[in-house]
């Protein structure tokens, strides 16, 4: 294997000329800035490693995972043209070309930022690890227990479902929520609102999952209803992260009493982890699973889930998570895994106002503004045969619309038990 790198450039150098005009209109000094900021075009960079009868090898079923980096610039600088005067006795002076781009004020990625993309990656890795190894309903039971597992959690499930769209069987339960005869209005509401704060738990935390859980369930009886045969799958996980600051810097380029430039910096931030996996033949995995000892296996994940509000704790700390990723499934085989890290920066300059001030009697200050300068970068990594991290990640939460009405259910459930 061969690592190459193909770039194609068409970015061309920034400049601008500044141009001194005696009082008559003539020219008394010309003269032109270079740099090596890019101004205008795109750059386009693959950084990978070269696989001989790549197509070949993947038709013939072939895992082909290699690391690789991709990155996309794209530039755009509007050329301005800056005039001060006309001056009785200094004259004037012009400004052409890219300002904008020569002074304008680079991105910079915050070191916080950084590490918080960096949690992303442990994260992330850690959940498609417990995907792989969580009670896969493929590999934890032969046929037939799966088809009573699924029989008993169905049946029961849709029975309730039958009683809660029933409004006469439901009756005793509605009639609790009316207010008693004798119940002072602020009793009433404060039971109602402990109500309504279980319910809303019990949807989120246990009809919700089940919900999905039987889904699952139900679409893996399917397959194995079939012929068995050996199913390379994946599992996936993802986060996105932001970050965006702006401002406003003043500078004394050559040629000017002053400069004040209006920056505006975005950072999109995009981590997905993956894993190609295979389950072997059921009978041959309820077989490894009683050799290895699956109960034993799925101890120190039941453990944590049992412990109250342990889903709290896993809001800060991957501890589940964590815990599912570090005991490999008999009966499971990892094949491949992978990490895509896209990094999207856009960055916006210009300039707000330019100042020449002209002590020569009669003073005068000159201010103009204008100029833009604009710059996407787009760049991807991806790293391949990753392991779970050694120890659970600490998260950086930030709370969404219904982690906050998690939380408030939550912390009035236990005030209201302290009252009690």
């Amino acid at each position: 294997m061969t690592f190459r790198t193909r770039t194609t450039d068409t970015r061309v150098n920034a400049a601008y000329t500044k141009i001194d005009r005696n009082p008559n209109g003539s020219v008394s000094s010309s003269v032109v800035v270079t740099s090596t900021s890019k101004a205008s075009g795109s750059m386009h960079t693959v950084s990978d490693i070269s696989v001989r009868n790549y197509k070949k090898r993947i038709a013939n079923g072939e895992i082909v995972m290699n690391p690789a980096y991709f990155e996309t610039d794209i530039r755009r600088s509007l050329d301005t043209a800056l005039k001060f005067g006309p001056h009785s006795v200094w004259g004037s002076r012009e400004f052409i070309g890219n300002m904008a781009c020569i002074w304008s004020i680079p991105p910079v990625r915050p070191a916080w930022f950084t590490g918080d993309v960096q949690t992303a990656k442990d994260i992330t890795i850690t959940r498609a690890y417990a995907k792989v190894y969580s009670a896969d309903w493929q590999s934890i039971v032969t046929v037939a227990e799966f088809g009573k597992t699924v029989d008993m959690i169905g049946s029961s499930f849709f029975r309730f479902m039958a009683l809660a769209f029933k409004y006469k069987k439901q009756w005793t339960t509605i009639r609790s929520w009316k207010r008693g005869k004798h119940e002072k209005p602020l009793a009433y509401a404060d039971r109602l609102r402990r109500a309504q704060q279980s319910l809303w738990l019990e949807f989120r935390y246990g009809w919700t999952p089940l919900v999905f859980e039987i889904q699952d369930a139900m679409k893996a009886y399917k397959r194995f209803k079939d012929d068995w045969k050996p199913t390379r799958l994946t599992a996936r996980a993802a986060e996105n992260l932001e970050y965006s600051y702006s401002g406003q810097s003043t500078a004394v380029p050559g040629g000017l009493t002053s400069c004040t430039r209006e920056y505006k910096h975005r950072f999109n931030v995009k981590v997905a982890s993956g894993i190609i996996y295979e389950v072997n033949d059921p009978s041959r995995v309820s077989q490894a699973q009683s050799v290895a000892g699956l109960h034993l296996r799925d101890l120190p994940a039941s453990a944590w889930e049992a412990v109250p509000f342990s889903f709290v704790v896993d809001w800060f700390i991957n501890v589940g998570d964590w815990l599912n990723a570090s005991f490999p499934r008999p009966g499971v085989r990892v094949l491949g895994t992978w990490r895509t890290t896209k990094w999207s920066t856009i960055s916006t300059n210009e300039i707000i106002k330019a100042t020449i001030f002209v002590n020569t009697p009669p003073a005068t200050e000159y201010v103009q503004r204008g100029g833009t300068y604009v710059e996407y970068d787009v760049n991807a990594t991806r790293e391949t045969n990753l392991t779970n991290p050694s120890t659970p990640t600490v998260r950086n939460v930030t709370f969404g619309f219904q982690r906050t009405l998690d939380a408030i259910a939550l912390a009035a459930q236990q005030l209201g038990s302290l009252k009690r």
